[in-house]
């Protein structure tokens, strides 16, 4: 009876034993996520801008962060493109992480930034969209001075 105890004993701590040692750690799944910020403002994963035709250099910058909130890189440069063309010219930085938005007539236009983060071609596409509406400026105010 002894030895029947001590046989089952060593069965199961050897059980045990090679569960722990032969386990292997899955990698942990990143989720990451893009941002837009427009002029130093965060603007979240799609963004509105007025931007008026007496004005140039505005700055289009995005991040992309895990669940964490921490910031992760992506495979390669992030592609930008502009629908329709004619409306707003974008310069774009050389790592792909920003871009220069400057207005060339009045109208609407789209703002779009692809990028890949996982080395597998479409397993984690992050998308980023920016509405940009360029105008004149135009007073919205004023004063009344009696002297």
């Amino acid at each position: 009876m002894h030895d029947l105890l001590i046989i089952g004993l060593t069965a199961v701590i050897t059980g045990l034993l090679s569960q722990v040692l032969c386990r292997r750690e899955r990698p942990r799944r990143r989720t990451v996520f893009g941002f837009f910020f427009w002029d130093g403002k965060v603007k979240g994963s799609s963004m509105s801008k007025i931007i008026h035709m007496e004005t140039t250099g505005h700055v289009a910058t995005i991040k992309f962060l895990d669940n964490d909130g921490e910031e992760q890189p992506v495979v390669g440069k992030p592609v930008w493109s502009v629908a329709p063309d004619g409306i707003v010219a974008l310069t774009v930085a050389d790592d792909g992480m920003s871009a220069t938005v400057d207005p060339v007539a009045e109208g609407d236009a789209t703002i779009t930034v692809v990028a890949e983060a996982d080395e597998e071609v479409g397993k984690n596409t992050i998308t980023l969209t920016g509405d940009v509406t360029v105008a004149h400026e135009e007073a919205v105010g004023g004063s009344l001075v009696i002297s």
